[in-house]
């Protein structure tokens, strides 16, 4: 009859392992999408697990619980590799807190910018159209819009993480450093480029406003690459 005592309470520990392992996928997504409290429902998680796989492994002395019978040492050596792998990547999770935050706090940044740089571009393509200006102007500025949306694509992706966030990263940069050149280009004029001045004044005050807007993408770019590498 003991014996059969002890076994409902280890079953008991293991119903409470199932709901955790769930708790755990559960705030583990959620934390990687940025959500602060998460974090802390994770840690907690974390510990949680950590104490009630001991107490059915190990016993509990203060409950006059005793270890577990060597009939279960090969089913918890199982339970125990798998829990080592989760452990390490909640840990993960957890020490990037910052890292992660940062990162969805720039991306909801860019998320209103984006728009801003594309309603801005629109009226340089509107202005040039109605100036009659080159294709090759026309074209540019169109295709800035384009640019605009992959790089807001490409922070997406970064936000994933992942082995694809550090490659994803270096599109953004690229995205970011082509929409600069071409935006440069626009406004002084490029002859490797092939592209002109725009001269038409319209045109060119909302190209100076794309330029302001887009300094909130410049700022960022070295941060979201460098921080890739965490997620």
């Amino acid at each position: 009859f003991q014996q059969a005592g002890y076994d409902r309470v280890r079953l008991a520990e293991a119903e409470e392992l199932r709901l955790l392992s769930q708790q755990l996928a559960k705030n583990a997504s959620e934390a990687v999408q940025g959500t602060e409290q998460a974090f802390t429902k994770l840690d907690q998680n974390r510990a949680d697990f950590e104490r009630k796989f001991d107490i059915i492994k190990n016993g509990d002395e203060e409950e006059g619980l005793p270890a577990s019978p060597e009939a279960l040492n090969e089913l918890l050596s199982g339970v125990s590799s798998v829990w080592t792998d989760v452990q390490a990547n909640a840990s993960e999770i957890i020490k990037n807190k910052k890292v992660v935050l940062d990162l969805h706090n720039v991306a909801a940044d860019l998320s209103r910018t984006i728009p801003q740089l594309q309603y801005e571009t629109t009226k340089v393509v509107d202005s040039l159209l109605e100036s009659q200006a080159s294709h090759e102007q026309v074209y540019y500025a169109t295709r800035q819009s384009w640019n605009a949306e992959r790089i807001l694509g490409s922070i997406q992706k970064v936000l994933a993480g992942g082995e694809g966030a550090e490659e994803a990263a270096k599109t953004f940069k690229e995205d970011a450093d082509l929409f600069r050149q071409v935006l440069i280009a626009m406004l002084e004029g490029d002859d490797i480029l092939e592209i002109q001045k725009v001269t038409n004044p319209m045109a060119r005050e909302a190209l100076e406003e794309i330029s302001k807007i887009f300094e909130s993408v410049d700022n960022n770019v070295s941060y979201i690459v460098k921080s890739s590498a965490n997620l």
